[in-house]
């Protein structure tokens, strides 16, 4: 069962490096990213918006201080503070949106990648459940 891994950590729920893995496992992981690209390139483009909000802020910041506060425009002040509101709900709604897809392609991928699991071990031999201890098997389930 520990086949697709060159050395699994003794401890459940420990962390497996990806150079750790052999080229089968590799293999499949690049399968998956195959399958779910455009909901991992909708997830990027809101990952770049999130960080051009994240950049824009300090920089409108910086022209309201420098140009509104210090020459007392109070309506440029007004303009700038709308303009950080509004960078800021973009900025949560991409940030939403990228963990959403984000989530979702992982589920995905983890659901198929299951099934596929448990379909190859439906059609093993009962010879490969004779050597198997079972919670082996259900573990890697």
């Amino acid at each position: 069962m520990r086949r697709y891994v060159r050395h699994l950590p003794e401890k459940p729920g420990a962390k497996t490096k990806f150079r750790d893995l052999d080229r089968k496992t590799k293999q499949i992981l690049g399968e998956q990213i195959k399958i779910e690209k455009t909901t991992l390139l909708g997830a990027f483009f809101f990952m770049v918006v999130v960080t051009l909000c994240s950049l824009a802020t300090p920089y409108i910041s910086k022209i309201a201080l420098d140009n509104y506060i210090a020459d007392g425009n109070k309506r440029g002040l007004f303009i700038s503070t709308v303009i950080l509101i509004v960078l800021a709900l973009i900025n949560w709604l991409a940030t939403f949106y990228r963990s959403h897809l984000t989530n979702s392609a992982t589920n995905r991928s983890i659901s198929r990648m299951r099934e596929n699991l448990f379909g190859h071990i439906l059609d093993q031999s009962m010879s490969f459940f004779e050597k198997e201890k079972t919670g082996d098997i259900i573990y890697q389930l």
